[in-house]
C-alpha cells in the first residue's frame, strides 16, 4: 500500500463521522465528536487490514496452489468483529433510569458509525457519505417532523391529601394523562410530607413551564422537581 492508499480512506472517514458526531455534540449526548472519530478510523483500519490479508492470502494461493485448503483469510470475519464488538462500545451510553432508558440513538448512531467505516475502509466512499448524510439528518430533523408526545417525570412534595387532590384536579382541566403515580412518605420535624411521581403526558412539550407554574401557586406544594424520563 502506498501513502495515498492509506491516506485517503482515514481521512474520509474523519471527514464522515465528523457530521455524525457534531450533530451528537450539539446534543450533550455521552459520546461526542472525537468519539465518533475514533469508532468509525478505527473501523476503517481494521477493514483495510482484512482486506489486505484476503488478497495477499489470495495471492500466496495463485503464486503456490500447494497451500490451497492449508491457508485461508475471510476477511468478513474481522468484519463481523467490528460490528459485535461496536456493541459493547455503544452499551456502555445507554442509561436507565426512573424505569426509562435513554442513550438508544447515541449507542444505534456509533454502530451506524462502524458501518459506515466498513464502508470507507472497502473504498465505497458514495455509500460512506450519502449513508453519513441520512444519519444526520435522521439526528437532526425527525424528531421535529413527527411531533412525538415523550413522557415527563414530575416530583410534586406536599403535606396534605386535599392538596393531592387539588392537583389531580388541576390536570383533568388541563387534559394532562397521568400514566403512573408513585408516592414516598417521610416526617420533618414531627411532620408528615408526601413526594408523588407523576409520570404525566403534556399536551405539548411547551407546557411544562406554565404547568409549573400554575401548580406552584398552590399554597401547599413545598416543591416542583421535573426528573429525567
Amino acid at each position: 500500500m502506498n501513502l495515498i492508499n492509506i491516506l485517503e480512506p482515514l481521512l474520509f472517514s474523519i471527514l464522515v463521522s465528523s457530521m455524525i458526531g457534531y450533530n451528537r455534540e450539539t446534543k450533550s449526548s455521552p459520546a461526542g465528536m472525537r468519539t465518533y472519530n475514533l469508532v468509525c478510523l478505527g473501523a476503517v483500519i481494521l477493514t483495510i487490514i482484512s482486506k489486505e490479508l484476503s488478497e495477499a492470502t489470495a495471492q500466496a494461493v495463485i503464486t503456490n496452489p500447494e497451500l490451497k485448503g492449508i491457508i485461508s483469510a475471510d476477511s468478513s470475519k474481522i468484519i463481523a468483529q467490528i460490528v459485535s464488538g461496536i456493541g459493547f462500545l455503544g452499551a456502555g451510553t445507554i442509561i436507565v433510569s426512573q424505569k426509562r432508558v435513554k442513550g438508544l440513538s447515541t449507542a444505534s448512531s456509533l454502530w451506524v458509525t462502524a458501518a459506515i467505516g466498513i464502508a470507507v475502509g472497502l473504498r465505497y466512499y458514495l455509500l460512506a457519505l450519502f449513508s453519513s448524510l441520512l444519519v444526520v439528518v435522521i439526528l437532526a430533523t425527525f424528531n421535529k417532523i413527527i411531533p412525538f408526545q415523550s413522557l415527563k417525570n414530575l416530583a410534586i412534595t406536599i403535606s396534605s391529601v386535599e392538596t393531592e387532590k387539588m392537583i389531580t384536579e388541576y390536570f383533568k382541566n388541563n387534559q394532562i394523562t397521568v400514566k403512573n403515580l408513585t408516592t414516598k412518605v417521610y416526617t420533618n420535624e414531627d411532620r408528615k410530607y408526601y413526594t408523588n411521581m407523576y409520570t404525566i403526558k403534556p399536551r405539548h412539550v411547551t407546557d411544562m413551564h406554565h404547568l409549573i407554574i400554575d401548580l406552584a401557586r398552590i399554597d401547599d406544594i413545598s416543591s416542583i422537581e421535573i426528573l429525567d424520563v
